[in-house]
């Protein structure tokens, strides 16, 4: 994840301020139209329901046995693709995993052994005791990550770098409902993966696919979509492409704050209490009482008042 996060972080996120940019402004507004009062953008944006032939045809496929687990990627990726562009959510989610997995791989074969090389000559002559062992603990941990790399990318073998540009296949199968590649999607932080510059219209896609597949999230009841837009709101993912689409907005931000309290569990509480008192010094009492009850009315509607699961519920946008 290091390796990956370096690489992200190399990126500036220029793109996405184009000639474009007041579409992206009109886009971000919509998320506060009134299907859900208050924020959620309306069945307008919404993808439209499949037809019931293709529906018969996603449930032909999705009745078919997945490949064994143990088989190469670059060996079953064809049929895995095509099984994806045919509606069939369990196949797109397989080959989205296994080429982020294959992807993270990839990046830390390129990037581990240039960090233990930095390390390595590093003048270890003034340390001392405690600082020699850190050193040695860091040693190892980079030798483990890239022994991990090393046997992970043997399953991802003849790959090209087309095949591995995650933006696509996460919107495939974020499209078809699976919640990981919804939220790394919406992030889009795979449109720093690959491809961008001879693809021009992810950004188009990511633009009017990111609020739409957030509010599909927001009704599934998805607390690390609620964690995700409250740190777009607040301005903390002004970098990402999440944070460029919805501006900041400590309105917005707040409604997702408060709904985020709502549903925490023990260990979360001070710190969201913490940041809702300061988030209300930027608000007037109108703001803030609209945001109180946009919170509870999505909180009982979609997440049944019920809370996260854990209190990390929501601190890992794109698990692996």
């Amino acid at each position: 994840m290091a390796a990956f996060a370096s690489v992200i972080g190399a990126v500036t996120w220029t793109l996405i301020r184009d000639e474009n940019s007041s579409q992206a402004a009109i886009t971000a507004t919509a998320i506060g139209a009134t299907a859900i009062p208050g924020v959620l953008p309306d069945d307008s944006n919404r993808a439209p329901r499949a037809s019931r032939p293709a529906a018969q045809v996603r449930h032909a496929v999705s009745t078919q046995a997945l490949p064994p687990p143990d088989i190469p990627l670059s060996q079953i990726y064809a049929e895995l693709k095509a099984r994806a562009d045919a509606g069939d959510v369990a196949a797109a989610a397989r080959l989205f995993q296994e080429a982020q997995h294959c992807f993270r791989a990839r990046m830390t074969m390129l990037t581990m052994p240039r960090s233990a090389a930095a390390l390595l000559r590093q003048d270890s002559s003034r340390l001392n005791a405690e600082q020699l062992k850190e050193r040695e603990e860091n040693l190892a941990r980079v030798e483990q990550q890239i022994e991990d790399a090393r046997a992970g990318n043997a399953k991802c073998e003849g790959l090209t770098d087309a095949q591995l540009q995650l933006a696509p296949l996460a919107l495939q199968a974020a499209k078809l409902g699976d919640a990981d590649a919804s939220r790394c999607y919406v992030s889009g932080i795979f449109l720093y993966t690959g491809g961008l510059l001879d693809h021009p219209e992810w950004l188009t896609q990511y633009r009017s696919s990111a609020l739409p597949l957030a509010q599909a999230a927001i009704e599934r009841g998805d607390w690390a979509m609620v964690a995700q837009l409250s740190n777009g709101y607040s301005g903390e993912l002004f970098f990402a492409p999440l944070g460029q689409l919805l501006g900041i907005d400590p309105a917005q931000g707040y409604r997702y704050l408060k709904l985020q309290r709502l549903g925490a569990r023990e260990g979360s509480v001070p710190r969201l209490d913490d940041e809702l008192a300061a988030a209300t010094r930027e608000l007037s009492v109108e703001q803030i009482a609209e945001g109180d009850a946009w919170a509870q009315d999505v909180y009982l509607r979609y997440f049944g008042g019920q809370p996260a699961s854990s209190d990390s519920a929501g601190s890992n946008f794109c698990p692996n």
